[in-house]
């Protein structure tokens, strides 16, 4: 099926276009639909916009009439959108004195003019999609400069659409670009997916399956910023504080053992008196934790909380297994291992 999108107001030279089809390339009434040629158009008493759908679903080859008329029609951006989207075969053929530029950057193919080059492109189109058939060059030539002569004489006393307001154009061209991200990031996404089940077919082992779902999650660079973040607050603290921490987040006051107070009195002593640490008496402490209050902690508890929260709540079993199996141990803040062994690379807490 050959779906030839235009403007209304373009019938007059769409009708010679279509002309030129089945005469020069013995197109048929059966292998194409113009919603504004007789014999190719929607049947009485059908849905309009369901039959432009059905008809452009089941196309082979989406010939794009591009005229300044064209941008001008609701139903022919739908039309260019809905190709665009089921990734149909286009052929676009922009108007003499339009800039062909506007529809490539907007369709992300590449346009010809209406004139003898670019409909020769298109004969050669027509020869893909309606492989099988017997095709005359020299008719083809013949009907095509027939048409170029009536395209000429027809085009210039066209109606012409008013001028469109440079802010509703700039919109329109964000828009476009917009929907072109978004379009690469789509297809961007379906390539990766499509690489990973062409690996995992190929995966061995549950620990091969585990890394490549790794390779492929963003899960990966959304750990590594929490924990980043979570390290780059902490580096600037104290391991005494560092441990208050701890302690906090797991609901434990911390009792510094006498060791403790032999290697880190100073320092205890010191964070106590700014803030840093709280105590339950200031003479003679027996429980210390963090203090909440104080900016720094504060900004090192609220970065342990979103990491917490991502272990927790967002992680997929699979990555969490994976980070269980590299580290060999259980991925956990409440865990002390966790810490001194990851989060401190290395580390250890005060006792």
């Amino acid at each position: 099926m050959i779906f030839i999108s235009h403007a209304a107001d373009d019938k007059p030279v769409v009708d010679k276009f279509f002309n030129l089809l089945q005469t020069g390339a013995g197109v048929t009434l059966e292998d194409a639909f113009v919603s504004s040629v007789s014999g190719v158009d929607i049947p009485a008493g059908e849905d309009f916009v369901a039959e432009v759908k059905r008809n452009l679903t089941s196309s082979d080859l989406l010939i794009l009439f591009i005229t300044s008329n064209y941008y001008e029609s609701r139903f022919c951006i739908a039309e260019l959108g809905a190709g665009w989207i089921e990734n149909k075969k286009m052929f676009p053929l922009v108007a003499p004195g339009m800039d062909r530029e506007i529809g490539s950057n907007m369709l992300g193919t590449q346009t010809e003019r209406i004139n003898s080059t670019g409909l020769n492109k298109l004969f050669d189109q027509l020869k893909e999609v309606l492989s099988g058939r017997k095709f005359d060059t020299d008719r083809w030539e013949l009907m095509r400069d027939e048409f170029m002569s009536e395209f000429e004489q027809l085009y210039p006393n066209l109606p012409r659409p008013k001028k469109v307001d440079r802010g509703d154009l700039e919109n329109a061209e964000r828009r476009a670009e917009t929907a072109m991200e978004l379009r690469r990031e789509a297809e961007s996404r379906v390539e990766n997916l499509e690489q990973q089940i062409r690996e995992l077919e190929r995966a061995k082992d549950a620990e091969e399956v585990q890394e490549i779902r790794k390779k492929y999650s963003d899960e990966d660079e959304r750990y590594e910023a929490h924990l980043e973040d979570t390290r780059s607050k902490l580096e600037d603290l104290s391991a005494s504080v560092i441990r208050s921490i701890y302690a906090r987040h797991t609901a434990n006051d911390w009792t510094p053992s006498e060791q403790a107070w032999n290697w880190w009195g100073e320092e205890l002593e010191r964070e106590m008196d700014s803030s840093r640490i709280s105590s339950d008496e200031r003479e003679n402490p027996k429980y210390l934790s963090a203090n909440p209050e104080h900016p720094e902690v504060g900004r090192a508890i609220h970065a342990l909380q979103d990491l917490d929260h991502f272990l927790s709540s967002e992680i997929s079993p699979e990555f969490s297994g994976y980070l269980t199996t590299k580290h060999d141990i259980p991925i956990d803040l409440d865990n002390r291992e966790y810490w001194e062994k990851v989060l401190l690379e290395g580390t250890e807490l005060p006792q």
